[in-house]
């Protein structure tokens, strides 16, 4: 008998020791389940992965509530343990209640088609109003639009209660930075002359990287560390450049830039400090659909190659009559007159409306941040705080090209 139960013992072991190694090495996995309620029946679809969750919640009527829950459940199952419904007008809502008490939000379809609280905010609706007003009071909600008043700095207003922890703001003031962050604001000067294009600039990590274009000759590349808070000037002593230079954007870390009167393509990598060239004969690089590839010299010079992030999705293009589209962390983001839209891979019917502006001169997409300059404002969006208002300059009206940058500290 003891030996019978010491078998057990030992096949019990093993059988733990396997679902803990499995657990340690399963990276990806899809889960579907379901949960009933007294006001409906919901079908669930938990996606695992890169450490986040997506999941579609599908109910009676065949409606569908998208969103991602990021807190690390340990790769966990059936991480939504009830759902709460709510009902008025021309809205429904979902509130999931999450495993170990996780804090939640509400996901809601106006007209049968979700949208953001953030939009829904904008809607001149009472009943909507009230409703939101009333999930508020009840801790449902915690991402609705917060008002936050002006301080005057320079040429600029900041919404200074908008300004998030870890998170950095850069303005372009033809002569520098404008850097903006919870804890101060500074005027950083780099040019002795005014820069109105701001064309031979870009933020890669933590480097403001940029070519003093009021020199005579570009013989060095400067870039301003934001861990750091200084200016460092590399200087270029293998090549020869002329000024008709422009980057073509980031890849992995590294700046890829374009002489066209040498017919030279360039990588620059300010943390390690090098500058080389990487075309070879006819083979030059660029980035589609996220992914560096490389294309002929005449194809590569029969117009500008820029690393835009725009990518190919023909399901969107047809569905929204659009190709302003990037892909970040299993979502697809695009732009469709002055509203966004994200839309979960392989849901692309079911986009998720985030915000609609007057208009929508630039936006860009950095991990779940996305940042926006409409008229006279630089905005951010993301699904944690909702639309927030950072910075106001009367110049963003005529000048908004590659002016505002987002650097996010992840320490």
């Amino acid at each position: 008998m003891k030996k019978v139960i010491k078998i057990i013992l030992i096949i019990f072991l093993l059988l733990l020791l396997l679902q803990l190694i499995v657990t340690i090495f399963t990276k990806e996995y899809i889960n579907n389940y379901s949960l009933k309620t007294k006001k409906n029946t919901f079908l669930i679809n938990e996606h695992f992965h890169d450490k986040r969750y997506d999941i579609v919640i599908t109910d009676k009527n065949k409606e569908k509530y998208i969103f991602t829950v990021s807190h690390n459940y340990h790769k966990e199952k059936n991480i939504i343990k009830n759902v709460n419904y709510f009902e008025t007008k021309n809205l429904t809502c979902l509130y999931p209640v999450l495993k170990k008490s996780f804090s939640s939000d509400l996901y809601c379809l106006y007209n049968k088609k979700q949208v953001t609280l953030s939009f829904l905010e904008t809607l001149d609706d009472e009943n909507i109003k009230d409703f939101l007003t009333q999930m508020s009071k009840k801790k449902l909600t915690n991402s609705l639009p917060k008002e936050s008043s002006k301080e005057k700095f320079s040429n600029i207003s900041i919404y200074k209660n908008n300004i998030l922890p870890n998170y950095t703001y850069l303005l372009w003031n033809y002569k520098g930075l404008y850097i903006v962050n919870s804890k101060k604001t500074i005027n950083e000067k780099f040019l002795s002359k005014d820069k109105y294009e701001n064309t031979l600039a870009t933020l890669l990590d933590n480097y403001y990287i940029y070519i003093d274009t009021t020199k005579e000759n570009y013989k060095e590349i400067n870039y301003y560390d934001l861990k750091k808070n200084k200016n460092y000037t590399y200087k270029i002593k293998d090549y020869n450049l002329s000024k008709r230079i422009y980057f073509n954007g980031l890849y992995n870390h590294e700046l890829y830039l374009t002489d066209l009167d040498t017919k030279k393509e360039y990588k620059f990598n300010p943390k390690k400090k090098k500058f080389y060239q990487i075309n070879e004969l006819d083979s030059y690089y660029v980035v589609k659909d996220n992914k560096l590839v490389t294309i002929t010299k005449s194809k590569f010079f029969s117009n500008k190659v820029y690393f835009d992030g725009f990518i190919k999705n023909e399901k969107i293009t047809d569905l929204y009559k659009t190709k302003e589209i990037k892909y970040v962390n299993n979502y697809y983001y695009f732009k469709v007159k002055n509203k966004i839209y994200k839309a979960l891979k392989n849901h692309e019917k079911s986009a998720i409306l985030l915000f609609e502006l007057p208009s929508i001169k630039e936006w860009n997409i950095k991990d779940d941040d996305l940042t926006v300059v409409s008229d006279d404002t630089f905005y951010l969006y993301n699904d944690e705080v909702g639309l927030l208002k950072l910075i106001q300059s009367n110049e963003l009206r005529y000048n908004y090209k590659n002016i505002c940058h987002l650097w996010k500290n992840k320490k």
